[in-house]
């Protein structure tokens, strides 16, 4: 009888060890998740930022081949605005002195 009663009380605190070792493995595994959850939405943050960067870089992209493309139309523009400017505000005022 205390050879049986010596196994159960071995066998209970065996439970018991037991117990609160799946208890300490259930709160890891549950900060675990949590630590997964937090950490995909972080790369899901850092996935839309890249994306936002993309897009600004190719929206400049797009401004700079349109100034590209319109500088050289602008600036023949400008210098003939400049000539007209000059022959009728320059011109008069050296021909009067």
């Amino acid at each position: 009888m205390s050879r049986l009663s010596g196994t159960l009380s071995n066998l209970e605190s065996s439970r018991t060890l037991h117990q609160n070792n799946l208890e300490a493995v259930e709160a890891e595994g549950t900060q675990l998740l949590q630590k997964d959850i937090d950490m995909r939405r972080m790369v899901e943050m850092a996935e839309r930022k890249r994306a936002w960067f993309n897009d600004m870089k190719e929206w400049m992209e797009n401004i700079a081949v349109f100034l590209d493309e319109k500088v050289f139309s602008i600036v023949p523009l400008h210098l003939s605005i400049f000539k007209t400017d000059f022959t009728r505000f320059v011109v008069p005022q050296t021909r009067r002195t």
